[in-house]
């Protein structure tokens, strides 16, 4: 193999591992007509790098935040001002956050009937990032909901 090659090799090597994607944030909604409320549970799945990650969102209206529970010791699960919760996974602190999914947050929100009656609620992102000890980019996000 020529010396070419061999530089060429090692330029692409460290292109395709500096190409890698951010860490994940997941949702879960499910509606509960008879009780009104919906909850949420936030998860997040490391990509082997990000050591921080936060993901704000904007409640819809006709939600008021009822309770946010923390599901993993360590994470930021909690009403913010402006109508918006927000979700912090524990800190890496020099270590990648786990590379599989894990709920880190739940929270329960009281719903007028005539929320309840229309289409599901949808929770806008207003803030994503994941950071590695190099950069910070938006992390990605998937919204999904369950049927009750």
């Amino acid at each position: 193999m020529s010396n070419f090659t061999k530089t060429m090799l090692g330029v692409l090597s460290v292109v395709a591992c500096s190409a890698s994607s951010a860490g994940s944030f997941e949702t879960w909604t499910m509606d509960d007509a008879k009780s009104n409320r919906t909850t949420l549970v936030v998860s997040f799945t490391g990509d082997g790098a990000t050591q921080e990650a936060q993901l704000d969102l904007e409640v819809p209206a006709g939600l008021v935040l009822a309770k946010a529970i923390v599901k993993v010791a360590g994470s930021v699960c909690a009403g913010v001002p402006g109508n918006k919760i927000r979700i912090v996974p524990p800190s890496g602190a020099g270590e990648a956050l786990p590379s599989r999914a894990i709920d880190y947050c739940s929270f329960s929100f009281k719903s007028s009937l005539s929320v309840m009656a229309k289409a599901k609620p949808q929770f806008k992102v207003t803030f994503q990032e994941c950071a590695t000890t190099t950069k910070a980019e938006a992390c990605s996000y998937q919204a999904s909901d369950v049927t009750n």
